[in-house]
């Protein structure tokens, strides 16, 4: 690929601070028109396969400056904030890391998404995409089973940018974030035809101006890590200026149906707000912990790695990966992937049982890269 000279990174989420590996499970997200136009939001993991956004960023709609009501109309041009259909899914990438660059390959792509069948953004700015990809993320719960509590203390993550020119979108976005915000309004789940209120849609909830352009979609991350918003499309009098109008985040748990909608199209349970961490990433994914895997076996690096990757597991002779071999602990009813050992005289034949004493060893860092490029995606 050429060299691109890259403008230099615009800033994202208010006065927010970079953005540490352990988010990863908040990835950024393009969707590419062509040669140097990009539209750049924010979504949160929530399995392997399936990432939270807001619909805003998956849509057509009228960017004229509006406000939602109470009610779940808008104030504002009559067509401002209408949804006039989705975009072509296959120009939606996903990156995942602290940065997506116009000129960086993204590591998923959209198939199919599940959103709210609605004809405004007011309300219902809330999507879910499955990717053609499992992404090697620690997935983030989610608050489906209640909603935000007024006052409540969350973390603001997000790519958005204060780019200078709105016609260049050929730049870098990072990932920032934000602690120690509050929960100052919750919005009741259906519309309430009888107010006048302004500025919140019903199953919104309302923030601290701290969200910039390319922040939609982002999550709002209670204390116990949960997702409990998605940032909303803000176009108000000031248009998408950072940190200018009061920031608005659609609630998750009025979506319930969608996420079990979209659950219900791949293996994975949904992980929900004070549950144990899923046994979700399949092997090659990166891991912290045994119980991060499906296999229930984090193999680190090295001594000094701060992420493992999840070893295979194995039944049968050819199981394996050429250059494997299938070893079993004792008591154990299936077995886990590991590199032959030289002197094994193991070369092509697949997959050997192999009984070992306790305490296995520990496969080397290039042998464990390897089976995580022929398993998975990363």
């Amino acid at each position: 690929m050429p060299d691109f000279d890259r403008p230099e990174a615009q800033s994202t989420i208010a006065e927010g601070a970079e953005s540490a590996p352990s988010q990863n499970g908040v990835v950024s997200i393009r969707y590419n028109f062509g040669p140097g136009s990009n539209r750049y939001c924010t979504g949160a993991m929530v399995a392997p396969n399936i990432v939270a956004t807001a619909l805003s960023c998956i849509a057509e709609f009228s960017k004229e400056p509006y406000f939602c009501r109470a009610d779940g109309t808008t104030i504002g041009e009559p067509e401002a904030g209408a949804i006039d259909g989705l975009l072509d899914l296959s120009r939606l990438q996903v990156r995942v890391g602290f940065e997506f660059a116009f000129d960086q390959a993204p590591d998923a792509t959209a198939l199919q998404v599940v959103a709210p069948d609605a004809d405004r953004l007011c309300g219902n700015d809330v999507a879910f995409v499955l990717l053609d990809a499992e992404l090697s993320v620690n997935v983030l719960p989610m608050r489906i089973d209640g909603p935000p509590i007024l006052g409540e203390s969350f973390t603001a993550i997000g790519y958005g940018s204060t780019n200078p020119d709105p016609l260049n979108t050929n730049f870098t976005v990072e990932r920032h974030y934000r602690s120690g915000l509050t929960v100052d309004e919750v919005m009741p789940p259906e519309p309430d035809p009888e107010s006048t209120k302004e500025g919140l849609a019903p199953r919104t909830f309302g923030a601290p101006p701290i969200l910039c352009g390319g922040d939609s979609g982002g999550p709002a991350l209670s204390e116990h890590g949960a997702v409990i918003g998605l940032a909303t499309a803000n176009i108000g009098q000031t248009g998408l200026l950072c940190g200018a109008e009061r920031s608005v985040y659609t609630q998750v748990a009025p979506f319930k149906d969608l996420v079990e909608e979209v659950f219900a199209l791949t293996p994975y349970r949904i992980w929900r707000e004070g549950e144990p961490a899923p046994l979700s990433v399949p092997a090659g994914g990166g891991c912290l912990r045994d119980d991060n895997c499906v296999g229930q076996r984090c193999d680190q690096r090295g001594p000094d790695a701060e992420e493992g990757i999840c070893a295979a597991t194995c039944d049968l002779d050819g199981d394996c990966d050429e250059g494997f071999e299938c070893v079993f602990d004792d008591g154990a009813n299936s077995g886990y992937c590991e590199l032959s050992p030289p002197s094994s005289g193991l070369v092509s034949d697949g997959c050997s049982l192999a009984d070992r004493a306790p305490g296995r060893s520990r496969p080397s860092a290039w042998g464990l890269l390897g089976l995580a490029l022929l398993r998975r995606r990363r």
